[in-house]
This record gives C-alpha cells, structure tokens and sequence, in this order.
C-alpha cells in the first residue's frame, strides 16, 4: 500500500508551478506532459528503491517507506526558500490553449472531466489487458504468478509508476485550478487522504478508486 501519492501529486504541481514562474510556461500542451513526466519520474526512483531491492518488499517497507518520502518532500518543501518555504509558490497563471486561458470556472471543470475520462479508459484497458490480468492474480497469488513465469517486484513497481504518473497529472491540474501550490500538498496527511479516499470508494473498483 502506497502512502505516497501526494509525493508525485506535489511534485508535478511544484515542477510546473515553477515552469509557470520560471519560464513563463502555460501551455496545457506541455503542462500536462510535464506533469505526468514528473509523476512517473518520482514514483521510478522511489518504486525502485522500495520494491527492485535484491530481497521482496512487505507491505509494511512499502507503506513506511512511501510514508516517509511524503514526510521527507514536505520538510524540504517548507525548508527550501526557492520554492517558497512556508508560503508555497503563489499567484500561478492559468493554463492556456493558443491565446485561450482556462479561468477557474465551468470551462476548466469540463476540461478536468475530459480529462478524467481519457484516464479512465486507459485504466480500464489496462485492467482488461494479459498485464492486468497479471496483476489480478498478482492480487490473489503472488507465489502462482511467479510460478507463471512474472517477477512479482517489476509487476509492483510498474502499476506503482502508473500511479505516481496519474497522479503527478492530477497534481498539474490541481496547481493551475488552485492558483498556487503549498508544502502541503506533498505531506502525510494527504497521502494518508487519498488512502481513506479509495477505502471508502471501493479499492476493487475503478471509479470508487
């Protein structure tokens, strides 16, 4: 169980904070690549610590380690005066598409759910899929699956990728809805959030999750 999702959620939403600040970015065409690329970049580097080891992680590694990287990247977050400490990075400008600006409003909420749904249908499809199925039985039997041929720790830390990836997506568009970014996003308590979010959805299913 990962307790770091707000990791790769705050980090996209930093990294094209400070593209937005920095370099004077906007475009939706390249803040959303960003921010996916961000995601998957976090969750590769902190997947392959806790689950590529030479020795099989537990769940109980996996849920402190991840735990301890949200600690980790919100103490660096208020500590370090480039991304503005305590206060964050403020006064984000909106995305825009061309000469078009997504102000918050009706226009961004259905651009969001847009989004959503692509999303969506891509997990689906990944579910459906010979790698899903082996993530289903990875699920049920991890010792079968590896009878079958998989490595248990690859499968864990590919769909841990896919998630940081959505995540750090989500992240992007949460900054530029938002209009700044802060410490918090990146700590504990959202992580353990979006933990209580999908419990409570229904972990077994896509939409509750």
């Amino acid at each position: 169980m990962s307790f770091g999702q707000a990791l790769f959620f705050g980090a996209a939403g930093y990294g094209v904070a400070l593209m937005a600040r920095d370099l004077n970015v906007t475009s939706i065409l390249l803040i959303l690549p960003a921010g996916a690329l961000i995601g998957l970049t976090a969750s590769l580097l902190l997947g392959g610590f806790l689950l590529l080891g030479r020795y099989p992680s537990s769940v109980i590694f996996v849920s402190l380690g991840t735990l301890t990287g949200s600690y980790a990247a919100d103490r660096l977050a208020r500590g370090w005066y480039y991304l503005g400490g305590q206060n964050g990075i403020p006064s984000i400008p909106p995305l825009t598409l061309g000469s078009y600006e997504f102000e918050e409003g009706p226009v961004y909420y259905y651009m969001v759910l847009g989004i959503l749904v692509v999303v969506y249908l891509l997990c689906r499809f990944l579910v459906r899929s010979q790698f899903g199925l082996a993530l289903a039985g990875l699920r049920e039997n991890e010792q079968r699956i590896a009878f079958f041929g998989y490595k248990a720790q690859h499968l864990k830390a590919i769909i841990f990728a896919v998630g940081g990836t959505i995540a750090g997506l989500a992240g992007s568009l949460y900054a530029f809805h938002e209009g700044f970014v802060w410490p918090n996003m990146l700590g504990v308590v959202f992580s353990t959030q979006v933990v209580l979010y999908v419990l409570f959805g229904g972990s077994g299913t896509l939409i509750g999750a």
